[in-house]
């Protein structure tokens, strides 16, 4: 869902091309609508990885992941996004 609204957020911002969530990140990156695209990346590898998950420590990992990390960066995307709405 975050990929699909960067997505929307880049294209309105003119740029094409983002066919994949991996791109659409780093877009977001290069227009500083994100501040650490690995971490983001790394968000994407653990929603990939919580479709199929077998094992019960990478679902606590994950859930740490979110707790601790993605929360915060998610809110940071929000004020981001809002900015620019304002600005637009």
């Amino acid at each position: 869902m975050i990929c699909s609204k960067l997505k929307k957020n880049c294209r309105d911002e003119g740029l094409t091309g983002l066919n994949s969530p991996k791109t659409v990140l780093r877009e977001a990156y290069a227009a500083q609508l994100i501040q650490d695209d690995k971490l983001w990346l790394d968000m994407l590898s653990d929603r990939n990885s919580a479709a199929h998950i077998y094992s019960e420590q990478l679902a606590i990992e994950i859930c740490s992941n979110i707790q601790e990390k993605y929360v915060n960066a998610l809110g940071e995307l929000l004020k981001q996004i809002k900015v620019r709405l304002e600005v637009s």
